[in-house]
């Protein structure tokens, strides 16, 4: 147990999360058995996972992705201006230039990351607006609150992942002009301090009221049934849409559950924060 706890910053600074939700099932049961679960805190435990499963991302990466990448093209994503969540003024975000990483065929689902680590960039370079000041917000027990985090320019990794009768599939296993309801993870980072333990700002998450609740969610996160619930779950829209061959579109207006850890005052622990937050966001996946 003390040599997983014994994961430092410094490691989660140079390897980011990219299989969390597909690999976590896989070794819950023997992180369980290796470090006493039950007697952790559950920021701890998010910390544990974080730290094993990205080395596990960086080998999976670098010996299943970067091979395929060099026979298929790069993808490019486009994120429009007009949403709460929008790009950055300076154009596409383009794979391999800027320290941004998009995977679509090598994993199990949709990710765009602009954070610079998965690409051994030490600093963030490109980011999007989120203006969560001007969105609506509400508390754990539903009841309209003002905006909790301000309106900045931060860094995202986005995941998209879609399920199909209980089944994971990939986006290009996704007919062409079906929209789907997936589940989306946003990762919001401060663009100073990036990928750290101080840089992380929150985590947005969105399931689907029908499907299965993917591990990360139940075990980590200690979430039940559709994320938000269904009374703000059905107030808005997400769709995940493969409108051609090699192109996506990432269309959403929609209540998203924000989770964020703060330090309880003389302890090592932290407090799991919850709120909801709506944010429309359109994100344009293409190969060229």
């Amino acid at each position: 147990m003390e040599l997983y706890c014994q994961i430092n910053i410094k490691v989660l600074q140079k390897l980011k999360i990219l299989l969390i939700h597909v690999l976590w099932m896989r070794f819950r049961e023997e992180l369980i058995l290796a470090c006493g679960w039950s007697v952790l805190t559950r920021f701890k435990r998010v910390l544990i996972v974080l730290g094993v499963v990205s080395c596990i991302a960086f080998f999976y990466f670098a010996f299943n992705i970067l091979p395929d990448l060099v026979k298929v093209g790069r993808y490019v994503a486009s994120i429009s201006e007009d949403g709460l969540i929008s790009g950055d003024g300076k154009g596409d975000y383009v794979h391999g230039e800027d320290g941004v990483s998009i995977q679509v065929e090598s994993v199990q689902y949709a990710l765009v990351d602009l954070t610079g680590h998965l690409m051994n960039e030490p600093n963030p370079v490109r980011g999007t607006y989120v203006w969560f000041g001007k969105a609506s917000w509400m508390d754990e027990s539903l009841k309209p609150i003002g905006p909790i985090l301000p309106s900045d320019r931060y860094t995202l990794t986005i995941i998209v992942h879609v399920f199909v009768e209980n089944r994971s599939i990939i986006p290009t296993q996704m007919d062409i002009g079906t929209p789907y309801q997936p589940y989306i993870s946003i990762t919001v980072y401060n663009m100073e301090a990036g990928v750290t333990e101080e840089g992380i700002v929150c985590l947005l998450v969105r399931t689907p009221i029908e499907g299965p609740q993917i591990g990360f969610y139940n075990h980590i996160l200690n979430l039940t049934g559709p994320t938000p619930p269904p009374e703000l779950y059905e107030d808005g829209y997400a769709y995940f849409t493969r409108t051609e061959g090699k192109t996506w579109v990432l269309d959403v207006d929609a209540w998203f559950l924000t989770l964020r850890a703060r330090p309880i005052p003389g302890t090592s622990e932290y407090e799991i924060l919850k709120d909801y937050v709506k944010l429309s966001i359109k994100m344009t996946i293409t190969q060229v």
